[in-house]
């Protein structure tokens, strides 16, 4: 599975806020921090696949439809 650029962060973050979660509640329901959070939807630091995968369970999405 292929991460492509900057499009997945904003996909991250455009469902995130969509959803009316911040980063602290976002990380919080996936057992980590704001700050990695913020990593992520800043391109800082690639999520692990089992991280992603409970990113997508708490958006109500696939992972699919992040990448």
């Amino acid at each position: 599975m292929t991460l492509r650029g900057g499009e997945y962060m904003e996909k991250l973050k455009a469902r995130r806020k969509a959803l009316n979660l911040t980063q602290a509640k976002l990380a919080a329901r996936v057992g980590t921090t704001q700050n990695t959070i913020w990593r992520i939807e800043k391109g800082r630091l690639r999520p692990s696949l089992e991280l992603l995968k409970k990113i997508s369970i708490e958006l109500n999405c696939t992972i699919d439809s992040l990448l």
